[in-house]
């Protein structure tokens, strides 16, 4: 009778091992941010500095990890030779991505303030010689280009811009421009391209939603597929 029942209460004991093992395991904090494997908002490679739900914080790199752009209770801010917050950005996680030029010396933070609907601003920043931010108006760039686009009656119309990728090494970006889905537009939801010059800062082509889709599909964020 002896064995039987040490068996009974190594059994008893095993499962408490494992009831104990598997609340430790799904209560414990995940520490390595870069091993949540996560697509972009935007962008296919867009990476969301911010804190939310069970996610931790991430820090955005730039490529030659001289650079870091973090989410702070002020803010996104930039560190590297000094700290910059970057204050025309308004949007809070988890609604905002970044990407980085492949040179490091440019990034995109795509942010809406608004909500998940809109309104999208893609926020273009160039790096001087100290590292400080300096922004250039990507939007007075192609705003001209879309203002018939939302097809929404007398109510005012928006258009939210994102961007989507960098092409040829960094001297041309890849914007897409989104109807919102607001149901007095009548085409919500629709979606175009621009290619855009980096160099020149002009638009070198406009991209319809089939091409996009059929070109540039590898590097679309879940929003634009």
């Amino acid at each position: 009778m002896v064995m039987p029942i040490m068996i009974k209460k190594m059994h008893i004991r095993f499962i408490g091992f494992l009831i104990a093992l598997a609340f430790a395991l799904f209560e414990s904090p995940i520490t390595n941010a870069d091993s949540i494997e996560r697509d972009g908002i935007w962008a296919a490679a867009g990476q969301e500095p911010g804190a939310f739900d069970s996610i931790p914080r991430k820090d955005v790199w730039s490529p030659n990890h001289e650079m870091v752009l973090r989410e702070g209770r002020e803010g996104l801010s930039i560190f590297g030779k000094h700290t910059t917050l970057l204050q025309d950005i308004l949007a809070l996680p988890p609604l905002v991505e970044v990407l980085w030029a492949p040179d490091s010396r440019a990034f995109i933070v795509n942010g809406s303030d608004g909500g998940l609907v809109g309104d999208w601003k893609a926020h273009f920043y160039t790096l001087d010689d100290g590292d400080r931010p300096v922004a250039r108006d990507l939007a007075g760039l192609i705003e001209p280009l879309v203002r018939k686009f939302p097809q929404c009656g007398e109510d005012e119309p928006y258009t939210n811009l994102g961007a989507v990728a960098w092409l040829k090494e960094g001297k041309e970006l890849l914007v897409a421009a989104e109807v919102p889905d607001h149901s007095p537009c009548r085409n919500m939801g629709a979606i175009k391209g621009f290619r855009i010059s980096v160099t020149s800062w002009k638009v070198v082509e406009q991209i319809s939603a089939a091409e996009l889709h059929r070109k540039w599909a590898n590097v679309l964020g879940p929003r634009l597929r």
